[in-house]
Order: structure tokens, then C-alpha cells, then sequence
């Protein structure tokens, strides 16, 4: 995918290995540890290092995974699982600081990318 062929030429967060084939739009959430489910919201997008095995199984009903570890068995089963897509290894991409920003998770082939959806804070 081109920059002129993103959608609405949304400036880049990351890009990473694909897993699946959707899109979607939603608030980041940034996860570290258990308690942090707390407050996470079915429908955000999860931004984390890696999935820890004590997370919960739905992981809160996530739209989708932005995740910095690389390619890992784990995380291709628990995407498929729960039918939603996900981008590893964005390297430092998955932070804190992206809690509350509007995300556009993009995945087409083997190619995964991170969209700030700028328009929402316009």
C-alpha cells in the first residue's frame, strides 16, 4: 500500500507483520498487567509488549492487537481465535503514550499498519 492509497492519508504510527485481513477504527489502550483490564473497554485496540498468559481469554473484548514483541505462535492463535487483527512487531510502537488515541489497525497481505486517526481530534 502506497501513502497516497492509505486511508484518508492518516499519518503512520507503525507498520509490522499482518495477522488477518481486516480493518478497524478504535481508542488504544496500552496494557503492561493484569489490573490494567480494569479499565479496558470491548472495542478499544490493545497496544502491549507481549500477551501474558494470565490476561483474560477474550483479552476484554479487544478489537484488535498492536503488539511490539515479533511474530510469535501465541499471538497468530490468539488473533485467529478471537477473529480480530494485529500487528507484531512494531518494535517501541505499542506505548503508553498512545492511550486514548483514535487508532485505524490496518492489515492487507503480510504487511500490518498503525493509522492515527487525526480527524477525531481535529
Amino acid at each position: 500500500m502506497s501513502d497516497t492509497d492509505r486511508p484518508s492519508n492518516k499519518p503512520i504510527v507503525a507498520r509490522g507483520r499482518a495477522i488477518g485481513s481486516q480493518s478497524v477504527t478504535g481508542r488504544a489502550r496500552y496494557v503492561s498487567e493484569l489490573r490494567d483490564f480494569e479499565g479496558f473497554r470491548a472495542g478499544e485496540i490493545l497496544l502491549a509488549e507481549d500477551l501474558a498468559p494470565e490476561w483474560p481469554e477474550g483479552l476484554g473484548g479487544a478489537a484488535a492487537l498492536v503488539i511490539n514483541r515479533t511474530y510469535g505462535a501465541h499471538l497468530d492463535a490468539a488473533a485467529r481465535r478471537l477473529g480480530i487483527p494485529a500487528v507484531v512487531g512494531v518494535i517501541d510502537a505499542a506505548s503508553p503514550l498512545w492511550t486514548g488515541a483514535d487508532l485505524t489497525v490496518s492489515c492487507d497481505g503480510d504487511v500490518g499498519t498503525v493509522y492515527e486517526d487525526t480527524a477525531k481530534h481535529a
